[in-house]
């Protein structure tokens, strides 16, 4: 089987559910060589083991940037902002400036307990003013990741909201099947945001407290952050709230079509087995990249130096090679090594955030969910590589009565 024919990463259909083609594909090869000339992994242990090989190595898109960015000025336009974004994202970053930026985000980040009581607040913030039908992805999937991150960073709620829809354009700069319109539109978010954030970072006090001053005094202070500040604080920003919404929007999907499951979620760690079980079936993000700076071999096929390797994490966590039962949700799996967050130094630092945001929404709406119809057909958005609903309706017909 010509497995190339199967792999069409823009369409809506596949975009919609990846799964049917992954398992086909996986049946025949877990390497191949894709129409576009990048070589795609899809088992588990091939993607696991270019996540955590140092000789793999980040940074292709910020080359394909760099790229592109030389061929708009040569027509007088200019995507300068795009490619000093993706310079500052530290997924695109290879040690040594990676384990200096990490090291200082990790001695700053947050505890699973302060986490945990501030996704809590906020929740109970947000559903006070739950009304009886509404977005769900805009109510509170969108929202609770937003105002998170915000105290997090110690940024003004109000800037969040008002930069968040710039920071879903500027995140699709990861996707690998982008055009040059896509480019376009990018650059306006990528500007504003850049002008937003250096104004808010001029006036930061490096002694207050949150994340984002703590990346000022390390960049004032430490010899050794040889990274652009301000560019690492937008990315924080978007990393934060991108694939959480995705995470939240899937998680309450799940229940209400399938509201047996809530009777399974009766104490905090179930809801958080629940949540990881989310994160290996349906992965917010699908797919990755690295590089191979040396010829290598893997799974037999032969990729020569410098190629674009795509790691398929949605495909991966579904291998039945190392899931027994991969396609169904259970709840008390034993082992539970999805690589939904990625594998190695580049393992999401922020993975602990989204699971913590993610139970505590379900923690929340559990009561409600046995009166919780979904309206109407969920929209989802035309990309892959971050797979997210771009909105659902809901119709909660009593707020009051707990089912379960």
């Amino acid at each position: 089987m010509d497995v190339t024919k199967l792999w069409q990463p823009s369409k809506p259909g596949f975009i919609t559910n990846p799964y049917p083609v992954y398992s086909n594909i996986l049946a025949h090869t877990p390497v191949f060589e894709s129409p576009t000339g990048d070589f795609v992994v899809m088992n588990y242990d091939g993607v696991k083991h270019v996540l955590f090989d140092k000789n793999y190595q980040t940074g292709a898109r910020a080359e394909w940037v760099y790229k592109m960015t030389q061929y708009a000025t040569d027509r007088n336009i200019d995507f300068r902002s795009i490619q000093q974004a993706v310079a500052g994202m530290p997924i695109q970053q290879n040690p040594p400036i990676h384990s200096v930026i990490r090291s200082v985000l990790a001695k700053n980040w947050p505890s699973k307990a302060f986490l945990s009581t501030k996704s809590s607040e906020i929740c109970d913030e947000i559903l006070a003013d739950m009304p009886p039908s509404f977005d769900l992805v805009s109510f509170i999937a969108k929202k609770l990741p937003v105002w998170m991150v915000c105290d997090v960073l110690g940024m003004p709620r109000s800037l969040g909201e008002e930069l968040q829809a710039d920071g879903f354009r500027l995140v699709q700069l990861l996707d690998p099947y982008l055009t040059f319109k896509d480019l376009k539109n990018i650059q306006v978010a990528s500007t504003n945001l850049r002008a937003s954030f250096d104004l808010y970072y001029s006036s930061l006090d490096k002694e207050s407290a949150g994340l984002a001053a703590a990346v000022k005094k390390a960049a004032e202070d430490n010899p050794e952050f040889n990274a652009d500040p301000v560019s690492l604080i937008i990315f924080l920003f978007i990393a934060a709230f991108e694939t959480t919404s995705s995470l939240i929007s899937i998680c309450l999907q799940t229940l209400i079509e399938d509201k047996e499951l809530c009777y399974q979620l009766d104490s905090d760690a179930r809801i958080e087995r629940f949540v990881r079980e989310i994160l290996r079936l349906y992965s917010p993000v699908q797919i990755t990249g690295r590089s191979n700076p040396e010829p290598i071999v893997l799974s037999g096929v032969e990729i020569p130096a410098n190629s674009t390797i795509t790691l398929c994490l949605g495909s991966a966590n579904r291998d039945p090679g190392h899931f027994e039962n991969p396609d169904q949700l259970i709840i008390d799996r034993k082992v539970n090594d999805h690589l939904s967050f990625g594998y190695g130094m580049h393992h999401c630092l922020g993975s602990q955030m989204a699971v913590v945001e993610a139970a505590s929404v379900v923690k929340a709406f559990l009561p409600k969910l046995g009166h919780t119809s979904i309206v109407g057909k969920p929209v989802w958005e035309n990309r892959l590589m971050i797979r997210r609903l771009l909105s659902m309706e809901l119709l909660v017909s009593d707020n009051e009565t707990p089912s379960v």
